[in-house]
């Protein structure tokens, strides 16, 4: 069995010599003068058996590794790799870096010896429905931190490279039943299902609302700014339906900068408990379809959600129920 990263190792050193076997550990320092990190060897001593090597190595593990072997954040690999290489690209290749490494706020803390596949994954499909260029840039960034720190020995294997991206226009959303909408609007008010509501009645995606800065919410006047979108379009006044009023109001109790302090990942977590047949984005789906059922223009429809003029509405958010449709 391999043993974790940081642990060390047992190297043999020769028949020829009365204690071959020497447990050997590392520790990762920074390198001042490039500006990366590398991992350094040791040995803790010298034993004539390789068990006898393995039972120092185990004792060194208990409590005398040092804090370097740790291992290094998710997020403090990146603002290596951003001082390095930022700048090397054009300003547009630079604002869409810095802008998908936003999105990965929810693992920043993770030690990169302990992410794994379904933490990165995880990550990702909270912004399930977004365009092809965000997802890929997502992962793109998310590349740059693994290939980063397997060069620098940190890890030894790019879980990012096995993220599954999926592009807007190719996947199929599935707008909640209104058996489904009665019961999740039904629910007690507490801060993920205040979330859900919220979701559900704007038409928002679910980074719109986990990302909404207190200050763009005039509870008052029954509205909120989004400010920052990809698209022109995305940038949009989003108006609060009266029976997210309490929502909004339980929220704001709780939470100063933003509407709420609720990861991607968390909410994905309980999303997908809540109703296992949908994702997180299926209720952006279904605020467009049931408007479509009280024949809302299609104009309004889309500046609410901020789509720009085109088929995007109609085609990929827009399914009517088989009710209406006979």
């Amino acid at each position: 069995m391999k043993n974790p990263n940081g642990y060390g190792t047992i190297a043999y050193l020769g028949a020829n010599r009365r204690k071959p076997y020497a447990p050997k550990v590392s520790s990762v320092i920074l390198d001042r003068e490039t500006n990366t990190y590398k991992r350094v060897f040791k040995y803790i001593g010298y034993y004539a058996t390789k068990k006898e090597a393995l039972t120092a190595l185990a004792t060194y593990n208990l409590g005398n590794v040092p804090p370097e072997t740790i291992g290094i954040t998710f997020k403090e690999v990146w603002d290596i790799w951003e001082r390095r290489y930022i700048d090397r690209g054009s300003d547009s290749r630079k604002r869409a870096y810095l802008s998908a490494i936003k999105k990965w706020e929810p693992i920043y803390p993770l030690r990169m010896d302990s992410i794994r596949l379904v933490d990165l994954q995880d990550v990702i499909d909270c912004y399930e429905g977004s365009s092809k260029s965000t997802l890929a840039n997502m992962k793109l960034v998310a590349n740059f931190i693994f290939e980063w720190a397997i060069k620098n020995d940190i890890i030894d294997k790019n879980y990012a490279e096995y993220i599954d991206t999926v592009p807007k226009g190719t996947t199929s959303h599935t707008p909640l039943t209104h058996s489904e909408f009665d019961r999740v609007v039904s629910l007690p008010t507490n801060e993920n299902t205040a979330i859900v509501k919220i979701c559900l009645y704007s038409g928002c995606r679910p980074s719109e609302v986990l990302e909404l800065p207190t200050q763009n919410i005039h509870l008052s006047e029954r509205y909120f700014n989004l400010t920052h979108a990809k698209t022109k379009a995305g940038i949009r006044v989003v108006p609060i339906a009266e029976k997210t009023v309490s929502c909004f109001e339980h929220l704001l109790t709780q939470n100063k900068d933003r509407l709420t302090n609720v990861s991607y990942r968390d909410y994905n977590q309980y999303f997908k408990q809540l109703l296992p047949t949908h994702t997180p984005h299926d209720t952006r789906t279904t605020f467009v379809s049931y408007l479509q059922e009280l024949a809302v223009p299609l104009p309004i429809i889309q500046k609410i959600v901020g789509h720009s003029a085109g088929n995007v509405t109609t085609d990929i958010y827009t399914k009517l129920s088989l009710e209406l449709m006979l």
